[in-house]
Formats: structure tokens, C-alpha cells, sequence
């Protein structure tokens, strides 16, 4: 019971913020798909991409703690960048797998999925664009 919750809670949360972090706003499409096999492949797609790590970038030796420091802060910044990246790649490639394809959501509609009231209803009109008959915006490549 509480993997089948976890896995409804995480749905809203993997297409509505992970492709704020990659760029354009996207949902994953597959006509007819039902809805338990969609959760089941978001969630395992979800934990793979989970699992995937950069690898870390030594950092050159300095006598000075202040450009250390700065160094350190910088690189992490950029190191948080890079893993968000990779790990939505690796939900995409998954989700490709699977044979989902990747389109771009409008803004309006994005937004109008943000503002409903409660992950049930979020959840509803994701999955309601996921197993459409007809494409609502444009396919992005993998």
C-alpha cells in the first residue's frame, strides 16, 4: 500500500519539476497507455534516475582558505546543475525505452495543472495528457 502511495505522490513531483530543472516544460505521451502501468513506469523510471551520479571534479590545491572556500561553494553549485541534468536524462532515456514519447506542455497548461487543488487532481490531468489519443504540443528529441 504504501509503495502504490509513493508512487501516485511522486508522479505530480517527476513531471511537473523535472523539466523545470532541464528546460522546456515537457510530459511523457503514450496513446492509450492505463493508468497503473503509467505510475509503474514513472516510478521505476523515477528511481533509476535516482540512482545516477556525476562524478567529482578535484579541486586544485590553494594556500589561500578564501579562494578555497569560494572554490568549494562555486563547484558546488555546479556539481548540483550537472546531477539534475544527468538524472533527467536518465528519466528520459528510460521513459523512451518504455515508449513513451517526450512533448513540450504550453506554460498556461502547466501552470493550470500547478494551481489545482491537491496531487489527486494533478495527478488526473498529467495522466489525462499522457494517455491522449492526439499529442497536445510537440514532440521534443530524447
Amino acid at each position: 500500500m504504501a509503495s502504490k502511495i509513493f508512487r501516485w505522490a511522486a508522479l505530480p513531483a517527476l513531471c511537473l519539476s523535472t523539466p523545470a530543472a532541464a528546460g522546456e516544460p515537457y510530459y511523457f505521451h503514450q496513446p492509450g497507455i492505463d493508468r497503473e502501468t503509467y505510475a509503474a513506469d514513472v516510478t521505476v523510471c523515477r528511481e533509476l534516475a535516482g540512482m545516477g551520479t556525476v562524478g567529482s571534479t578535484p579541486m586544485p590545491y590553494s594556500a589561500n582558505i578564501y579562494a578555497a572556500m569560494a572554490n568549494a561553494f562555486l563547484s558546488g553549485f555546479l556539481r548540483g546543475a550537472e546531477e539534475r541534468r544527468h538524472q533527467a536524462a536518465i528519466e528520459r532515456t528510460c521513459m523512451a525505452d518504455k515508449g513513451y514519447a517526450r512533448v513540450a506542455i504550453a506554460k498556461t497548461e502547466l501552470k493550470r495543472i500547478r494551481e489545482l487543488p491537491g496531487d489527486e487532481a494533478r495527478m488526473d490531468a498529467l495522466f489525462t495528457l499522457a494517455a491522449a489519443e492526439e499529442k497536445m504540443g510537440k514532440d521534443l528529441a530524447e
